[in-house]
């Protein structure tokens, strides 16, 4: 007979932030989509109003996540890198998006490139969990008011309004 431990053992990632950026002129903006209601439209809002007001550019190739509640591939995040300054990312506004988008932040910063992810007040716990797991206890998210799903058009201005000013703060390591 062989005796299993059951607990688990802590396994505290070792990552690390990619170098935030200078400034925000002509940027190129990578969009990855949870596939939760809104993160589309949320996160277009948002990379308009970096357009609007720094003359970035809307990388139009985004990257569909097949499943909020799971990581993105490796590859995805690759080719959003490859083509992007920096992302943006959501929704994180119940509990398991919440930590797959941290976690897609996180990875895609693994490329060399910031990512600000947008995620819901009553998911912050969660979030920094997550954080804290994968070796970045401060890394830096946007927390918006919940919820994102069932926005109005307006609400969802308001969101992408705050969102921006968040994000802009991540990039630039102002936060």
């Amino acid at each position: 007979m062989k005796l299993i431990d059951p607990t688990a053992k802590d396994q505290i990632q070792q990552n690390q932030l990619a170098p935030r950026l200078e400034g925000l002129e002509k940027k190129r903006i990578g969009i990855l989509v949870n596939g939760k209601a809104n993160s589309k439209e949320l996160l277009l809002k948002t990379a308009r109003l970096f357009k609007e007001h720094h003359d970035c550019e809307i990388v139009e190739e985004f990257q569909y996540k097949t499943n909020a509640g799971a990581p993105a591939d490796h590859e995805a995040l690759q080719a959003l890198a490859s083509k992007s300054d920096f992302l943006l990312t959501a929704n994180g506004d119940w509990g398991s998006c919440s930590t797959c988008s941290l976690h897609d932040g996180i990875s895609y910063e693994q490329l060399g490139k910031p990512a600000a992810v947008l995620c819901t007040e009553p998911f912050e716990v969660t979030a920094k969990n997550i954080a804290r797991v994968m070796g970045i206890p401060d890394y830096p998210f946007a927390m918006l008011q919940h919820p994102l799903g069932s926005c109005t058009d307006e609400e969802l201005n308001d969101r992408a309004s705050d969102a921006y000013q968040q994000s802009k703060a991540i990039i630039l390591g102002e936060n």
